[in-house]
């Protein structure tokens, strides 16, 4: 999932296949969003609920598909929602990670879709879920099968077992599919959704993460030549040596930034020396620009190592999530039209 900001034309860009629309559900009296989604095996419509009031506990309907544009091919596929949610953990977390940690990522993908389903409305009714980090990263069967060689076998019934075992669950807030962000590594704390891609999301808070700083991408050194770094930050050399952080978001990354005679935004710099978060510090040394970095990614909601060193911890995957999206709670999508919710440890 790459670290960028989408406006409401690209939120519109995600769907499900079929028509599908997102109402207020004042004739169910629920008080929640509700989906209608067209079933291409069937023709079927269903009606999808989504309220902290439901009570049964039902199963994910398995003919659900989304549309999954492959960035290679440049074609459009149809794919089974729970295929989808196997191929995106395959592709978004290393399956040598802990089962609870993979259960998590399954919800938080699962979830992720279904939010941005709700937020398509009826705009865009051909769009599709890229294959990429644009979205989320999509590992089909073909794709599996050569990353991961002989122990395919072995990755897959991993994989597959996480997302049998979280079948139709998404984390909801308020009766509404939440924004389920994650990223690999954070700095050490996660951060606030609104420093980062504004709006404010009461589950998308700042909460440490110290186990991030034992990961083996943690910190990472970069070095430019003077002249390059400074026609990519657009100053002068000699302006490199005088650099201020101006402010940093909750989650302390690099918010505003002045080298020399230019202030920048925290993203912006990272993203014009291609560092791998915002979360830096730049020094001059002779004819070098020397850059150390800390995480990996936009820092906002699940931290994937994070998830993994709670894991080990003996953790499950509901308290992983209730660590990092706080405030939210578990629900099953189901077939009849109703979706369960159940109290989540609130503590790792």
């Amino acid at each position: 999932m790459r670290q960028h900001e989408r406006g409401d034309a690209e939120i519109r860009r995600w769907l499900f296949v079929g028509a599908a629309s997102l109402f207020a559900a004042g004739s169910a009296g629920l008080g929640a969003y509700v989906f209608r989604v067209s079933s291409p095996s069937d023709g079927e419509r269903a009606v999808v609920y989504l309220s902290p009031a439901a009570s049964a506990d039902v199963h994910a309907r398995p003919d659900l598909v989304v549309s999954v544009f492959r960035t290679q091919s440049k074609r459009v596929e149809e794919v089974a929602l729970e295929t989808y949610v196997a191929g995106v953990v395959a592709g978004e977390m290393p399956a040598s990670f802990s089962p609870e940690a993979l259960k998590a990522q399954a919800v938080a993908a699962r979830t992720y879709a279904v939010y941005r389903l709700g937020l398509a409305g009826t705009a865009a009714a051909k769009s599709a879920l890229r294959d990429d980090d644009w979205d989320q990263v999509y590992h089909d069967e073909t794709v599996r099968r050569g990353k991961w060689g002989e122990a395919y076998p072995t990755y897959d019934e991993k994989v597959w077992a996480a997302v049998r075992a979280t079948e139709g669950e998404i984390l909801t807030y308020n009766g509404a599919p939440a924004e389920t962000l994650y990223f690999a590594v954070s700095n050490g704390q996660t951060d606030d959704a609104r420093d980062v891609f504004g709006g404010d999301r009461p589950y998308l808070r700042s909460v440490p993460s110290p186990w991030d700083r034992e990961a083996p991408t943690y910190h990472k050194v970069f070095r430019f030549p003077r002249p390059e770094a400074a026609k990519k930050l657009e100053v002068s050399a000699d302006e490199l040596a005088q650099v201020a952080i101006l402010e940093e978001t909750a989650g302390k990354q690099v918010k505003r930034i002045r080298i020399g005679s230019r202030e920048w935004n925290g993203k912006e710099v990272s993203r014009r020396l291609g560092l791998p978060s915002a979360t830096f510090r730049l020094r001059v040394e002779g004819d070098a620009v020397v850059v150390d970095t800390y995480g990996q990614g936009h820092g906002v909601g699940m931290s994937q190592w994070g998830a993994e060193r709670l894991a080990r911890g003996g953790k499950t995957y509901e308290a992983i999530l209730a660590y990092y999206y706080p405030a939210t709670a578990l629900a099953r999508i189901g077939s009849s039209g109703s979706v369960a919710t159940r109290e989540s440890p609130r503590t790792p």
